[in-house]
């Protein structure tokens, strides 16, 4: 059974959504650094903590077992500052199970998501983004293989709106236009944060 958090008042936490390759990492940095929070990546997690096997799930494109997500995730976030700003990046995207998966280790923290923007970005975008991170870091991923990345988005298709459906019932969920350029749309981003006034207090 569950202990949750004996706390009262968190920092502000965001959930960015999106296909694969739309750019949630970046926007998700991004906006942390403008909230003075963290920003907290499900895939780089796995690739931090997890072991040879996680990596070999990951290199095939397929979803991380439950148990395996749960665990580190909430390591994860456990070791944040309470009061602090946190940005989640694709995480509660794989069903609603998922969602009420996170829920609980937020709430476990006593945190719970307050917004969340999905990013819409087309594959042809997507693909141009991949490559032009993989000339700037030198290093490509196994997941970046373009029939793993073919894996993917069709996964996102079919397994993320039942979740998109569910934030958009509890008057969470928000769109942004995806396709413009990094600041652009990080832009976009921080506006939407406005509106719900939820940005830190100047």
């Amino acid at each position: 059974m569950t202990t949750h958090s004996p706390h009262t008042s968190a920092g502000h936490t965001f959930l960015l959504v999106g296909p694969p390759g739309a750019g949630k990492g970046a926007q998700a940095v991004l906006l942390a650094d403008k909230l003075g929070g963290r920003a907290i990546s499900s895939g780089a997690i796995f690739r931090a903590r997890g072991d040879a096997r996680i990596a070999k799930i990951m290199a095939t494109g397929v979803t991380i077992p439950s148990e395996d997500f749960e665990r580190m995730v909430r390591e994860e976030i456990n070791e944040i500052p309470h009061a602090t700003p946190l940005v989640l990046d694709g995480m509660a995207q794989q069903g609603v199970h998922e969602v009420a998966m996170v829920d609980d280790i937020l709430a476990f923290n006593g945190r719970r998501i307050e917004l969340v923007i999905e990013l819409e970005c087309g594959l042809e975008t997507i693909m141009q983004r991949i490559l032009a991170r993989q000339q700037e870091t030198g290093t490509v991923r196994d997941d970046d293989d373009p029939e793993v990345q073919a894996i993917r988005q069709k996964r996102f298709a079919e397994e993320t709106q039942p979740s998109l459906d569910l934030f958009a019932s509890r008057g969470l969920l928000v769109k942004v236009d995806g396709e413009g350029t990094r600041v652009h749309v990080a832009e976009l981003v921080w506006n939407e944060v406005l509106k719900k006034g939820l940005a830190p207090a100047a």
